[in-house]
């Protein structure tokens, strides 16, 4: 949900902390998801390392798409239709480069992170 303006231009909170608290809120329902997901392989005998290894990568690739989507909700406030756009845009080409190219496409992958994590923070400020 879309928060008022005043919320962030009267309460003294930082970027990190409201960064945070969505990314705990969003990511507790994930949680939940990757432990009933490991329950049930446990349940179809697979084997605890592989359980380990699929859940740990679910667990990575799902901070990464939630923090991304954090950082864009946030850039593009006053858009609700252009974050999506952007959003998704960003999601296709992050897995477009990984799959296609091993090391590049998670330096590039980083590289937007880090310029969105930026904009979003100047964004914030202003």
């Amino acid at each position: 949900a879309k928060e008022p303006r005043y919320f962030y231009k009267v309460l003294p909170i930082s970027f990190t902390q409201v960064i945070l608290a969505k990314f705990i809120s969003e990511f507790m329902y994930i949680l939940i998801v990757v432990l009933i997901l490991s329950i049930f392989l446990a349940i179809h005998k697979m084997a605890i390392v592989n359980i380990l290894i699929f859940s740990g990568m679910v667990f990575l690739i799902s901070a990464l798409i939630v923090y991304m989507m954090i950082l864009v909700r946030t850039l593009f406030y006053d858009n609700p239709r252009f974050a999506g756009y952007a959003y998704h845009l960003m999601i296709i080409f992050s897995a477009v480069m990984i799959l296609n190219f091993h090391l590049v496409g998670p330096i590039v992958t980083i590289g937007i992170l880090i310029y969105l994590n930026i904009k979003s923070y100047r964004q914030f400020i202003s």
